[in-house]
């Protein structure tokens, strides 16, 4: 490792240059330890991915995060809690019924078996078995009870399991109106639009309003 002081506006620029960066890359670049590096960016803010074992980083300035609190960057997944655990309880407590650990998983796009199993034992969060099918639920009294009550209806109403939105009604209609109002489909531009009306929304939340909506499919959006 060199001897000499890196800057930490050094690092910050390489980061921002390129939005997220591997960590082993930016330290054999920078001949810096790891710890030199978090420590350098400690007054800028940052976070480390939750899957790949932590290996990509990034400014606390660049992520977009969606409802859930999630960022995606190519394949490196970043949450705003940071960690996998605290991720899960945010999730799960802002839920309308409680989620099942497919539907956990789906949201964040790895195996969450062993955090789950220390949540529940560390009384982080409560699951409930219906059958085969096994929810969690927030360990807030109000909270749990009207995620109880919403999760046996939807199972009352429908038998299979029922795959939840993972974006409000809120910010799909935020991504719709921009759509309708500047005939514009590019994830990028709708970015740009939202982000000049003060709202930070993912690339990965727009597309998937386009495709649930099959808005391209269908060209139904901008006819008159």
């Amino acid at each position: 490792m060199r001897p000499i002081k890196i800057a930490p506006q050094e690092i910050v620029d390489r980061i921002r240059k390129s939005k997220v960066v591997k960590m082993k890359q930016l330290v054999e670049n920078l001949e810096c330890s790891v710890w030199t590096l978090f420590d350098k960016l400690r007054e800028y803010g940052y976070y480390t991915s939750y899957n790949f074992n932590r290996q990509y980083i990034t400014l606390k300035e660049i992520p977009l995060f969606d409802d859930n609190g999630i960022w995606e960057y190519k394949q490196a997944r970043f949450s705003k809690w940071r960690n996998v655990e605290e991720t899960i309880c945010h999730i799960v407590d802002k839920s309308p019924a409680g989620l099942t650990p497919i539907e956990i998983t789906e949201i964040l796009q790895i195996r969450t078996h062993n955090q789950l199993l220390k949540c529940r034992r560390k009384g982080l969060l409560i699951s409930k078995r219906y059958g085969r099918s096994q929810v969690y639920y927030s360990v807030y009294e109000e909270t749990q009870k009207h995620q109880m009550k919403e999760r046996e209806a939807m199972m009352k109403r429908s038998p299979t399991p029922i795959k939840l939105k993972p974006l409000s009604d809120k910010t799909i209609i935020d991504i719709l109106l921009v759509m309708l109002k500047h005939h514009e489909t590019k994830p990028e531009n709708i970015i740009s639009i939202l982000a000049s009306e003060g709202k930070k929304i993912s690339e990965r939340s727009i597309k998937w309003v386009i495709e649930e909506y099959e808005i391209e499919k269908k060209g139904s959006l901008f006819k008159s």
